[in-house]
């Protein structure tokens, strides 16, 4: 029987996208995106003019999958009309069929993919211009618009009226646009930290990495995931995806400060 997977392709996953700039004071800054689950994950992290870290920032956004279950609103809200009716594992769940960011309009697709021999349908998003939104935000480009379209209250979801869609996302929406600031603690059931785990737990594991960035010489891989993870006494969700994150972030940022060295 095909299942429904509310979850972004493996490889997806495992994408990430970075930036580096440099301030006026000489301190650089680095930017990390990764998808994990149905987050998008951001890290920034800044130097100093010496190249020590000085500060670690870490936020999930909640992805388009996430926005458009109808159960997520306020009953009524979308006419039976804009709803598509999916079953998953065994259940019949009602997605809002259209999501627009910053002006562009997606339409809800639901996409078939092979995991161990049995075909699997996952859910993504189709416009005029992309064929699929989860690989657009797995790309630098398309993280940063996502982000920067949700604080500006820029992404939609709603209805089908003169192809306008009416509903924002972070309005109506009854959770909230990312882990920190969640307001339901039901959300927790759902895998999700409510949003004071999150605060206690991301603030361990940014001030690990401070030390682990300013200490002696480290190497983030498969076995010394473990040892890190008890050393920084945080219990984050998905660890070892952060960890692999802040890995490239930091190997990213440390590349540009030794190129400015050398200029």
């Amino acid at each position: 029987m095909k299942k429904i997977a509310l979850i972004l392709l493996i490889v997806l996953a495992a994408m990430l996208s970075l930036t580096a700039c440099e301030g006026k004071d000489g301190s650089r800054e680095s930017y990390a995106y990764s998808i994990v689950g149905e987050t998008l994950a951001e890290m920034r992290l800044v130097s100093d003019v010496s190249g020590k870290v000085v500060f670690v920032g870490m936020e999930e956004y909640f992805m388009p999958s996430v926005f458009v279950r109808s159960d997520n609103y306020e009953e009524g809200l979308f006419d039976d009309s804009a709803i598509l009716e999916v079953e998953t594992d065994g259940q019949m769940q009602r997605f809002v069929k259209v999501i627009d960011i910053d002006g562009e309009n997606f339409t809800i697709a639901v996409k078939e993919m092979d995991v161990d021999g049995e075909k699997v349908n996952y859910i993504d998003f189709k416009s005029r211009s992309k064929q699929s939104l989860n690989t657009y935000l797995a790309s630098e480009k398309g993280s940063k618009a996502y982000i920067r379209g949700l604080k500006k209250g820029l992404v939609t979801v709603g209805e089908i009226a003169n192809d306008k869609y009416q509903e924002l996302a972070y309005a109506s929406y009854k959770g909230s646009i990312s882990v920190s600031c969640m307001e339901y603690s039901e959300q927790a059931a759902d895998g999700l930290p409510s949003s004071e785990e999150w605060a206690i737990e991301s603030t361990k594991f940014k001030a690990f990495l401070i030390e682990l960035f300013n200490g002696e010489a480290f190497r983030i891989d498969e076995n010394s995931i473990p040892i890190y993870k008890e050393q920084s006494k945080s219990n984050l969700r998905c660890f070892e995806s952060y960890m692999y994150m802040a890995d490239r972030a930091y190997s990213y940022l440390s590349q540009e400060i030794r190129l400015k060295s050398i200029e």
